[in-house]
């Protein structure tokens, strides 16, 4: 398997499906949606458009075998694209795993961050899902992909914010330190 991927990863050809009509209109492509921004230098929408992203595609309701693995999504000015062009099956729909930044150690099951000791240095981490979506028709369910992709995406970290607020004048405090306890795994 971990050939596969390493093949499917650095394919330069174009990946089709037998008997599929090749034009731009069968092109996978994303329109991604950012949540709020979660720190100082995170990744929101614009943002997203000078990283891109990465994402890998399997048949929907599959994890094995890749339609495409690890391939970077950038934004042309109308949509993100590939460089390699991957275009919708006529046999079934996929399902899309996304990630940014791209240079994160990453799969599409789990992606290794080690936050920064100062903020700055933290890295915003963002990822989402899309599932069974294709460009057949009068499928159950359905999304259609043609006009792009939908994707949300997510933080995975947060940036937790405290403020002190001192109505007495005649009160001065100095805060040395802050801690957060009893945090519950989401």
């Amino acid at each position: 398997l971990s050939a596969a991927l390493v093949f499917a990863s650095c394919n330069n050809d174009v990946k089709i499906d037998e008997n599929k009509t090749l034009d731009d209109a069968n092109e996978i492509s994303f329109q991604p949606v950012v949540t709020r921004v979660m720190r100082v230098a995170g990744i929101d929408a614009e943002t997203l458009k000078g990283t891109g992203f990465r994402v890998t595609a399997f048949q929907t309701g599959t994890t094995s075998s890749p339609y495409f693995a690890n391939v970077d999504f950038t934004w042309n000015g109308t949509g993100y694209y590939s460089d390699n062009k991957y275009y919708w099956s006529n046999e079934y729909n996929l399902d899309f795993y996304a990630w940014a930044p791209s240079s994160l150690s990453s799969n599409y099951a789990s992606i290794a961050v080690t936050p920064g000791t100062t903020i700055s240095s933290q890295t915003d981490l963002v990822y989402g899902k899309a599932t069974n979506w294709g460009k057949l028709t009068g499928s159950p369910g359905q999304n259609d992909g043609r006009s792009g992709v939908t994707i949300n995406f997510r933080h995975a970290e947060s940036k937790v914010i405290v403020q002190l607020k001192n109505t007495n004048s005649n009160l001065f405090f100095t805060v040395k330190d802050v801690k957060i306890g009893y945090l519950a795994d989401a």
